[in-house]
């Protein structure tokens, strides 16, 4: 199915805040687990890892919304009625 717009934003804020929440988390994370490889050395399986968890949430997303038929007049309406 043809995905509304409103829900590839919402995908492509998924994978920005990914990244971004391991660049502000590192720090602190680093500490926690002193035995992690810093994040110099590790950047390039955090970039798959990213890449592969967010194309199965793409997939999810794809498969519920051939399974419920929701178009983006529909996911608007919720929205606008959540919004008042």
């Amino acid at each position: 199915p043809k995905a509304p717009m409103p829900v590839l934003l919402d995908c492509a804020v998924s994978i920005v805040g990914q990244i971004t929440y391991y660049s502000f988390a590192w720090p602190m994370f680093s500490r926690a687990v002193p035995d992690h490889p810093p994040l110099e050395h590790y950047r390039t399986y955090l970039a798959d890892h990213v890449y592969r968890f967010s194309l199965g949430g793409i997939a999810a997303i794809k498969k519920s919304l051939a399974k419920s038929g929701r178009t983006e007049q529909s996911r608007n309406k919720k929205v606008d009625r959540a919004a008042k």
